[in-house]
């Protein structure tokens, strides 16, 4: 890596071409940045002095073609150089001097030194042939095009000096960090820019799987795929992003990071241990898809990109984040299993249910496989088992071809290590009296108890696990309107044991602060415009015992948490 502090005459010439990915986002930049970059012009061109327009990062590019001795690709800067090059075309056009942009910005054989990206390449190339101060033809409405005749248009109402063009050749200044081709430029991009916009996965996969030679194959596999022009609701389903731990990942990039987890693992290319540890680091994926298509498909990009487009439209009917919105059946399901991926921060287990709906023909075969899976986490929640090994589990099971319920069930059940046990009835009785879970783990074992166990024919509709709020019964500040214990051991001993399941409750609407810490009958009936338990909580099996009773103490917590078990085991029987 190579960083020094470059202006216009150190990166354009006519021996170096600089290249935006051709499948690059589009050029952005609107009339908010087009003035603040026409402001800092006029203030170089006033005081003739340097002026600091942040950093390019350039990675050096092999290219066969003659036109240029060096090649470089734009890691990050697109939008600075794309505005930069527009500006000087304009400028040069209103001062006389179309020469000087191209000596400047063009190459030997007069084609411009940057080359953007298959989005903006038509517009770019048609300002940059324009020879006369005239607007493009109306019906070109980019942001290239409307960014060009915003500069004709506000050049004019600057009183530029006669030498403006050789300060601003000289003044504007970056700096300029140029890669070595086999450099991590993500790594690098991802430390300069931590608080900018990280370049997804799927960015950098796309414009290392395809480029403008193979337009046709980008158009059929991957643009028809994540990015069809004509369907709205497909591109924002792959673009929305989810919570996966630590921060916020594109849909598309959870998909191919589950694709990925695949094809690594499932034995066809074998993959060494070592590498596998590598791949598993989700920061470099799109360089693991590289370095994978280097050494176990011997470059052949179609071994991946043949199997994307299966993968992604099962991928694209399996999980939606949309099922935590709306009410789940009472039968296993995928549905079922998205509030535990989505709404319960499972999604290790993406990979796996991907394998298993893709590769499963038997729907009733992987309706129980489903169950299974959900019985398998939730036990395991509710016992407070930690998941740190679930990655290798998932890996375990797609190197297994572990395609079918009794497989699943005895690779599950067998496992000897402790850590990856299932917690059996008596495991699980237990917990519900003992464990403390965070509220969304306690709802989520709330709501899919609700769900698996509610009659079909009730009366009361079930919403979606998002629409409900976790609610303690007997309030944390119990001590406000409930009667008082005899010792402080007692009260202590109250303390822990409203944290448990048996005291926990989902309900429609959070309580009014004033009747959540309201003693027991309040609380139920609530006050005036005030509801209370008994219509917030109306209709939820969950609660029906616990509404019926007079009194709230720690008896009956403790009752509720086995009745809560005794629906639990029902639900999440393992059979």
């Amino acid at each position: 890596m190579n960083a020094r502090t470059a202006n216009i005459n150190d990166i354009f010439n006519t021996d170096t071409e600089i290249a935006v990915p051709f499948f690059q986002r589009a050029y952005v930049w609107k009339e908010d940045q087009w003035s603040q970059f026409l402001t800092d012009i006029e203030l170089i061109d006033e005081m003739n002095c340097p002026h600091f327009f942040g950093a390019l990062i350039f990675q050096e590019q092999a290219s066969e073609e003659d036109v240029a001795s060096k090649h470089y690709e734009v890691v990050d800067g697109q939008q600075r150089l794309t505005t930069l090059t527009i500006f000087m075309k304009a400028l040069c056009l209103c001062k006389g001097q179309l020469p000087m942009f191209e000596t400047k910005f063009m190459l030997m054989d007069e084609s411009v030194a940057l080359r953007l990206g298959r989005n903006d390449h038509a517009d770019f190339e048609k300002v940059m042939a324009q020879e006369q101060l005239t607007e493009i033809a109306e019906g070109s409405k980019s942001n290239i095009t409307c960014a060009y005749q915003y500069f004709l248009k506000h050049i004019g109402e600057v009183n530029f000096s006669n030498k403006v063009i050789q300060r601003i050749l000289k003044n504007v200044q970056f700096v300029l960090i140029e890669l070595k081709e086999t450099e991590d430029a993500q790594q690098i991009f991802d430390t300069i820019n931590s608080l900018g916009v990280r370049l997804t996965t799927a960015e950098l996969l796309k414009n290392y799987l395809f480029n403008q030679d193979t337009i046709d194959d980008f158009e059929e596999k991957w643009e028809s795929v994540f990015e069809p022009p004509e369907d709205e609701e497909v591109r924002d389903y792959w673009k929305q992003e989810i919570d996966t731990g630590r921060y916020k990942r594109a849909i598309i990039d959870i998909f191919l990071d589950a694709y990925f987890e695949i094809l690594v693992n499932d034995g066809t290319y074998s993959v060494t241990s070592a590498d596998k540890k590598i791949y598993r680091k989700v920061e470099g994926l799109a360089r693991s898809y590289q370095n994978f298509i280097r050494k176990y498909c011997h470059g052949d990009k179609s071994a991946v990109i043949d199997g994307l487009r299966q993968y992604a439209h099962c991928f694209y009917d399996t999980f939606w984040p949309g099922y935590c919105q709306s009410s789940v059946p009472r039968e296993a399901s995928v549905e079922r299993l998205s509030v535990i991926i989505f709404g319960l921060d499972n999604t290790t287990f993406i990979p796996y249910v991907l394998y298993i709906t893709y590769n499963v023909e038997d729907k009733n075969e992987l309706k129980r496989m489903y169950h299974l899976l959900e019985s398998y986490i939730m036990r395991r929640i509710v016992h407070r088992d930690s998941p740190k090994n679930y990655n290798k589990l998932v890996e375990s099971l797609i190197h297994g071809h572990v395609l079918d319920y009794e497989s699943l069930k005895q690779v599950l059940l067998e496992r000897q290590d402790t850590s990856m046990i299932v917690p059996d009835d008596e495991d699980l009785e237990e917990a519900f009296q003992e464990s403390n879970l965070a509220n969304k783990q306690a709802k989520g074992v709330l709501y899919l108890i609700e769900s698996g166990y509610r009659s079909e024919k009730s009366a009361t509709d079930l919403l979606g696990f998002n629409e409900y709020t976790l609610e303690h019964l007997m309030p944390k500040k119990w001590r406000n309107h409930w009667p008082s214990c005899k010792t402080e051991e007692e009260a202590n001993e109250r303390d822990k044991r409203l944290l448990k399941l048996g005291n926990l409750a989902i309900i429609t609407q959070k309580l009014n602060t004033a009747i959540r810490d309201d003693d027991w009958q309040s609380k139920k009936q609530g006050r005036g415009r005030k509801n209370g338990l008994n219509i917030c909580a109306a209709g939820l099996i969950t609660c029906q015992d616990a509404l019926r009773c007079e009194k709230w103490t720690e008896k009956e917590i403790r009752k509720r948490g086995e009745s809560l078990f005794e629906m639990a085991a029902e639900v999440w029987k393992i059979k």
